[in-house]
């Protein structure tokens, strides 16, 4: 059993559509069953106690509602998991989504961030066998314009017991 923060961010209807039918025509379930996410920080086995609850109200009660913009995809290696990913990724608001990752990993996450792995923000969209598979996809959907604009107002602590998630809390971002 691990903990894991996430952000589920708001996605008007057309972009959310346009991410779901990606997501769900080319991620395995149960991937595809989770709503577009923003993964922050990775799983890790954390206590679930005063420390963890005062370190999420201390990051979320310090981070202001933010939004940022997504304009394009590209393939990415899964050093993780093998295969490839094609990852959307954030054209406006990198830098706040970044310092968010960067807090959220302070307190009690410091020892478990993994630095042989930069972490890029990203929503994942599809996952492949094949970097030309992801190149490909990457090649097409990017020969369209593409702009997905997001608005971060929450962070969520997910508790991941082998293939089961489950929510522990939601913390508002209100700096």
């Amino acid at each position: 059993m691990s903990l894991t923060i996430v952000a589920f961010p708001e996605i008007a209807a057309t972009e959310l559509g346009w991410v779901e039918g990606l997501r769900q025509a080319h991620l395995p379930a149960p991937e595809a069953d989770i709503a577009p996410h923003m993964t922050l920080v990775f799983s890790a086995d954390v206590a679930t106690d005063d420390n963890l609850t005062m370190h999420m109200l201390g990051v979320a009660g310090s981070t202001q509602p933010f939004d940022a913009t997504f304009r394009i995809v590209a393939p990415v290696v899964d050093p993780i998991n093998g295969g490839w990913t094609v990852q959307l990724l954030p054209d406006q608001g990198l830098s706040k989504l970044m310092r968010l990752h960067n807090f959220l990993y302070s307190g009690p996450f410091a020892d478990h961030l993994n630095l042989d792995v930069p972490y890029v923000p990203h929503l994942t969209l599809a996952r492949t066998t094949t970097g030309q598979q992801a190149k490909a996809l990457c090649e097409e959907l990017n020969s369209d314009i593409i702009e997905v604009d997001m608005r971060f107002t929450t962070v969520d602590l997910l508790r991941v017991d082998g293939g089961k998630v489950t929510k522990e809390s939601v913390h508002e971002l209100e700096g």
